[in-house]
């Protein structure tokens, strides 16, 4: 391993986290529905308390960028388990937030489904 692979693979898996992490942030400040899929927005009056409905999507991207991050970290000990963990888990991830969107949105909907 060369330590200019460990330092991009760093970098690139450290801002990917923090690109989530900002999302999560933005989440929290959010005074309107987070929305979740590009181009669309969820009206207030569908949602029963969007300052906990929000609070929930900034957990939820938060929660998705701790393997991103804690990747460099492993790759210090172990490099190829630090590839293998952090391609295994960001497909999974995708899956996962759209999951948890889902429940999240369920939850705090006006109209319960």
């Amino acid at each position: 391993m060369f330590l200019s692979d460990l330092v991009t693979f760093s970098m690139a898996s450290i801002f990917s986290g923090l690109g989530f992490v900002a999302v999560g942030i933005w989440a929290f400040c959010r005074k309107t529905p987070m929305h979740f899929w590009a181009g669309t927005s969820i009206p207030a009056e569908a949602i029963t308390d969007v300052k906990k409905y929000n609070r929930a999507n900034g957990f939820m991207w938060i929660f998705a960028a701790l393997p991103m991050i804690a990747a460099p970290i492993i790759a210090y000990f172990d490099f190829s388990l630090a590839i293998t963990i952090f391609f295994f888990f960001l497909p999974l991830t995708v899956v996962l937030l759209i999951v948890a969107h889902i429940f999240i949105y369920r939850h705090f909907s006006v109209e319960k489904k």
